[in-house]
């Protein structure tokens, strides 16, 4: 049911997904939700999958300010993405760049 109800369409755009949910309060944000339902269900391929978009998402936004000459943007947004996959291999990458 959780599930269910953080897959209902949001207002928030895909592009504006990064921005939006770093404003959610603390464990009711979706990262956090998603998290939740991989620990019961570890192979759940909608939360695998939803995680890596958001993960990806902030990865673009990153890149934006990194090419706007702002890495300290750039290196937050990474961060955000880190919390939503800490093993994303570009994540990483990109972090240490920008360090």
């Amino acid at each position: 049911m959780l599930f269910q109800k953080l897959m209902q369409p949001k207002v928030v755009t895909r592009r504006d997904w990064p921005q939006a949910l770093s404003k959610l309060p603390a464990g009711d944000n979706a990262v956090e939700v998603l998290q939740r339902i991989l620990a019961l269900q570890p192979n759940q391929p909608r939360a695998i999958e939803t995680l890596n978009q958001i993960a990806t998402g902030y990865e673009k936004v990153a890149l934006t300010w990194r090419d706007r000459g702002r890495p300290d943007q750039a290196l937050a947004q990474v961060r955000n993405g880190l919390k939503a996959q800490p093993t994303n291999a570009r994540l990483l990458r990109l972090e240490q760049q920008l360090r």
